[in-house]
């Protein structure tokens, strides 16, 4: 089987009705700009349950086991969220890494792979600003985040998955122009006193540049080696209006607003346009 054929689907063998058929896409053809997965360490005995959590979360597929008690839901089904088997993988030589890292050890790149994923293993004891910090990095990286939950019957584990799963959507669906369709920048990421500040995706089509700090950054924030036009406009999402900011040498300087003018958020978007 190649890349290409691996699809999201039933997990038995049988031909698809032809009306399933035509919902099907290539593997490789979605899952770029998937961005954000979950990967089950055990069957799940309420996947519509889940289903439910996941929708709004900004996940948009799931990787089961390879043994499941019933057919996979076709996209569409369940919340449009693509759903696969991990034998699918394993066909393509995928390896995991299966040791159960926490999400303190990110931003090394655990259980990447040839698909462009990092593995976080989900625990008790991870929250929302952790995954999104780790989701920044991936993405700066050309990279998908997947977390693996490796008991999702569990009720202590679905209560806590839930809770941090909604904070993170709430935030991706304000914040999605610049995590789905974007790609890698020049820099992936520019680092202040040996701790990285700033995450950078890329917006091809629009020419537009993400610039993401997980803190609220200093005044001024310099970015480095951004070209600009004259057209160029930076602006800050969630915020109506641009942010004060000037062009200097192939640099920028953007003075964020008072920060008491700003919500706390689990990171600050800021929008740099026309990008030649």
């Amino acid at each position: 089987m190649s890349l290409s054929q691996i699809s999201y689907g039933q997990a038995n063998s049988q031909p698809a009705p032809d009306s399933i058929q035509e919902k099907r896409q290539p593997f490789s053809e979605w899952f770029p700009d998937a961005k954000i997965g979950v990967r089950f360490g055990d069957h799940v005995s309420d996947l519509k349950k889940w289903s439910q959590i996941l929708k709004s979360s900004g996940v948009r597929y799931i990787i089961m086991p390879s043994v499941v008690p019933e057919p996979l839901p076709i996209k569409g089904q369940l919340y449009d969220i693509r759903w696969l088997q991990e034998k699918d993988l394993i066909d393509q030589e995928v390896s995991f890494q299966e040791s159960r890292p926490t999400i303190d050890s990110i931003p090394q790149p655990l259980g990447s792979y040839s698909l462009k994923t990092r593995v976080v293993f989900f625990s008790s004891t991870t929250t929302a600003q952790q995954i999104i910090v780790a989701l920044l990095s991936a993405l700066s990286k050309g990279e998908n985040l997947l977390l693996k939950i490796d008991t999702p019957n569990d009720p202590e584990t679905l209560k806590n998955v839930q809770y941090h799963l909604s904070n993170i959507g709430r935030w991706l669906s304000k914040k999605s122009q610049a995590i789905y369709g974007t790609r890698t920048w020049i820099k992936p990421t520019i680092s202040f006193g040996g701790k990285t500040q700033i995450f950078y995706t890329f917006n091809p089509n629009s020419s537009t540049l993400y610039a993401i700090s997980p803190e609220w950054p200093p005044d001024p924030l310099t970015l480095f080696d951004i070209p600009i036009s004259s057209k160029t406009k930076v602006t800050l999402l969630g915020r109506h209006g641009e942010v004060e900011w000037q062009g200097h040498n192939g640099h920028i300087q953007i003075h964020p607003p008072k920060r008491i003018q700003i919500t706390r958020q689990f990171a600050y978007v800021f929008k740099i346009t026309h990008i030649p």
